[in-house]
């Protein structure tokens, strides 16, 4: 049996078109938008996921801290 993930490509509220990321071990806070064809966690997965290549630190520092209205 063949199970597929089906993402929803939609927001609770339009409003909200992007996210911060908190480093927790460096106090320090970076903005990502969201992208309309592309699953928020999915977003929010590919944006920490750069931030550890990029630091070096694992995603235990990392944690989505708010989201960014019009």
């Amino acid at each position: 049996m063949k199970v597929e993930k089906k993402f929803a490509k939609f927001r609770l509220n339009p409003a909200i078109v992007g996210f911060k990321v908190l480093d927790t071990k460096n106090d320090v806070e970076y903005q990502f938008p969201y992208y309309p064809d592309r699953d928020s966690v999915l977003t929010e997965n590919i944006a920490i996921a750069g931030l550890m290549n990029q630091t070096g630190l694992s995603r235990g520092n990392f944690w989505v801290s708010g989201l960014i209205k019009k």
